[in-house]
Formats: structure tokens, sequence, C-alpha cells
């Protein structure tokens, strides 16, 4: 009888936080190979774009040049009323 109770209890049992870790470790990494996508993606002999407006044109926004407009100027604050 002993001898049968120490063979069943000698071995490790998974339960669900063994799942919870298997899980963890798959979605770190899923979200290790889409880092290293992205890093791979931003650094090809092209590279990124130097900015947005290059990729989006955004009429109003940008001078004959392709400079961007001066910003406007501040409203005038409020007089203090006394």
């Amino acid at each position: 009888m002993a001898a049968k109770a120490k063979a069943s209890s000698s071995g490790t049992r998974s339960d669900a936080y063994t799942g919870i870790l298997i899980l963890s470790l798959l979605a770190q990494l899923i979200g290790g190979g889409f880092l290293f996508w992205d890093y791979m993606r931003l650094t090809t002999p092209n590279g990124p774009p130097d900015s947005v407006d290059k990729v989006i044109a955004r009429p109003g926004k940008l001078t004959k040049d392709g400079a961007p407009a001066p910003a406007p100027a501040p409203a005038p604050a409020p007089a203090p009323e006394n």
C-alpha cells in the first residue's frame, strides 16, 4: 500500500498556473516577434519617412517649397477687469 501511494505522489502535476505560465510565454514570444518585425521594417535601406507630411498630403499646411507653414500668432490675452 505504501509503495502505491509513494509512486503516485512522486510525479509533478500540472494545474491552471502552469497553463497560464505557458500562455504568458507564448504571448511574450509573439510580442517579441512583432517587435523584431517592426524593427526590421523601419531599418530597411529606404528607412522611415522624414516626416508625416511627405506621406500624407495636408492641403494648406505646406508652403510652395514643401516647408511647413509658420504657426499662427496666439490670440491676445483679455484685459483684466478691475
